[in-house]
């Protein structure tokens, strides 16, 4: 496309478009192919058009158009249009609007989902908390009762009795919702260090909340006092006399008789206190089980995390653990000089030319965006690993577990795969075919499927090639392959295949500091509360 002129599609709709060499939305690296926090292998680089166009020798072309809407027209009804303008051109397009993008979504949708998981965690330690003070708090009036009851004998107002524990309960009260606070602001500063250093923002708004803290703090203030005003209520009411008599004695008996153990003494006593105390009991197994609970959350979060990463890292090594991964500056052909060079590099022992594209796989149950690579599944240096079904002669796709369990199929199912097919020497189009998925592989992250690259007619690529796998030569390493091989013009980035994985265990390791601090405190918490 040329970067002037009149997009006629949509009537007045589309107030006006801009070309662009590339896409700017870069506060979350994610380059083509790859995940997110990919910063340490991948920055966005920026210049003007006209530079970019030089550079890149395509004078007046441009790749990305971003269209700025009029006001009353429907987002979807103009992506309609276009993806039906581009077709009947024989264009090979993608729209895609602001909910599409990845810093955005990271922001909005993602941000929410974190939040809801957070907040139940915390609802989860401030129940325990809270259950705990109660508990604590109420054991603390009961043991006041016989002194209570003393006083009443002699002749002390009800009222003047009720002080002491109430004191007490507020004080309690007042020291742990402002330790609290303490905690709070010091755990949320040290998130906001780490979040701001890992996600750059222009500006990042780390305000006390102080309505949400004041919520929890009444809650922390009201329920001391019902703990406490429950029993001092009770003992008050009562006959001096049934105050000051030992809570054990006034314990009820089977059928007005004495209970007698069938076992040893000391086997049956915590059973017997546990017993007696029903109540507290159960408050400090519900504490108990509330920390613990959160506990488990944070772990188990942290768990997930790196056993997602270990996972990735061991499907991409798989029988080639020192590939690397090389991307080309476009298409080439297996034979062409470009892939050649690759080839007879001094640090490269063996180079196998792949395939990537990008495409689409529908079913009734949605839709998922993949990437669709083409490599040699039965004598190449690597293949992914098959955890259900084979890999057969005819054209079929090897999916992951997490796309064939999203998209509800199962091996021997069809799913439709849209994907761009050329028409022309450097024209493309997209098209949509029905396949079969042959098997399933393990790697965690669902938008990457596999087809043998005896398949590239599919696409109408075959002989061709936009990526190579190669092993270094012996003696070798991967910086030594990047120096050398980033000479050449035709090749676009050299990296390791588990330079992703490496870049997502560093990032997350920032976090992993915090969340050991927070478990120590709930685990501490967990402990005190059975104390």
């Amino acid at each position: 496309l040329h970067d002037t002129g009149r997009l006629s599609v949509s009537g007045d709709r589309v107030l006006e478009y801009v070309g662009q060499a590339t896409t700017p939305e870069y506060f979350t690296v994610a380059p083509e192919g790859e995940m997110f926090m990919s910063e340490a292998t991948f920055a966005g680089i920026f210049t003007t058009l006209g530079t970019a166009q030089d550079l890149a020798g395509t004078p007046g072309r441009v790749n990305n158009l971003i269209l700025t809407l009029g006001e009353g027209a429907d987002r979807d009804t103009v992506a309609a249009e276009l993806d039906a303008a581009f077709e009947a051109h024989s264009v090979g397009t993608t729209v895609l609007t602001r909910d599409d993008n990845l810093s955005y979504t990271a922001l909005t949708t993602d941000i929410d989902q974190d939040r809801a998981v957070f907040n139940a965690l915390a609802f989860l330690l401030i129940a325990g908390a809270v259950g705990a003070a109660f508990n604590l708090i109420h054991r603390l009036a009961e043991q006041q009762r016989r002194e209570i009851g003393i006083g009443m004998a002699l002749g002390t107002r009800p009222w003047v009795l009720a002080t002491r524990p109430l004191l007490v309960s507020a004080q309690i009260a007042v020291l742990g919702v402002a330790f609290g606070v303490a905690v709070g602001v010091l755990i949320g500063n040290a998130m906001g260090s780490v979040f701001e250093d890992s996600i750059p923002l222009p500006i990042w708004a780390t305000a006390f909340p102080a309505t949400v803290f004041a919520r929890v703090a009444v809650i922390g203030l009201i329920v001391p006092f019902l703990a406490s005003a429950i029993p001092v209520w009770r003992a008050v009411r009562v006959n001096p006399i049934e105050a000051i008599k030992p809570s054990y004695r006034k314990a009820r008996r089977s059928h007005g008789r004495p209970t007698r153990a069938r076992s040893s003494t000391f086997a049956v006593m915590p059973f017997r206190n546990l017993r007696r105390t029903a109540r507290r009991t159960a408050l400090t197994v519900l504490g108990v089980a509330a920390a613990v609970t959160v506990l488990m959350g944070f772990l188990g979060i942290m768990d997930s995390v790196f056993g997602a990463v270990d996972t990735a890292e061991r499907e991409a090594e798989g029988q080639a653990p020192e590939r690397i991964a090389v991307a080309l500056d476009t298409f080439h052909l297996f034979d062409s000089p470009e892939v050649t060079a690759i080839g007879a590099a001094k640090t490269v022992a063996r180079a196998e030319p792949a395939l990537r594209v990008t495409g689409s796989i529908k079913t009734e149950a949605g839709e998922i965006d993949v990437f669709v690579d083409l490599v040699d599944l039965t004598a190449g240096m690597w293949r992914p690993s098959i955890s259900a079904g084979s890999v057969p002669e005819e054209p079929g796709l090897l999916l992951t577990e997490k796309a064939a369990a999203d998209l509800k199929v199962v091996v021997g199912d069809a799913v439709t795969l849209r994907h761009p097919r050329r028409d022309g020497l450097v024209s493309y189009s997209f098209a949509e075919t029905e396949l079969p998925v042959v098997a399933t592989h393990p790697y965690p992250v669902r938008g990457f499927a596999y087809m043998d690259v005896d398949h590239a007619t599919l696409f109408n690529l075959e002989g061709i090639a936009n990526t190579v796998n190669v092993l270094p030569a012996p003696g070798a390493d991967v910086q030594d392959v990047q120096r050398e091989l980033f000479a050449l013009e035709s090749v676009a980035s050299v990296q390791s295949v588990t330079a992703m994985t490496e870049a997502l265990r560093d990032a997350f390791g920032q976090l992993l500091g915090i969340v050991q601090v927070m478990v120590m405190a709930v685990l501490l918490l967990a402990l005190l509360i059975a104390f």
